[in-house]
């Protein structure tokens, strides 16, 4: 478990060093990056780019309950107590 500990604070700082020291044109995505004026699409690309994780998150939470769902069914009375 010690091993795992140092790993992790390695490769999290390895993480960090790196996003702290990633230049500026590295945070925007590749659509805005090279636009310079504003536009509708710009204005769309954002919002799905803001939109994506919370449709992922919704998509995975519905699965993981589905599948909390068929195993009570299928487990024995006793357990079903919840």
């Amino acid at each position: 478990m010690e091993t795992f500990a140092v790993v992790s604070r390695k490769l999290i700082s390895l993480v960090f060093a790196l996003v702290a020291l990633a230049p500026s044109a590295a945070w925007a995505c590749p659509a805005c990056a090279g636009n310079a004026g504003n536009s509708v699409a710009r204005m769309v690309l954002v919002g799905l780019m803001i939109a994506a994780p919370y449709v992922a998150s919704t998509v995975v939470i519905r699965i993981i309950r589905k599948g909390e769902a068929a195993m009570l069914r299928e487990a024995p009375p006793e357990a079903r107590s919840r």
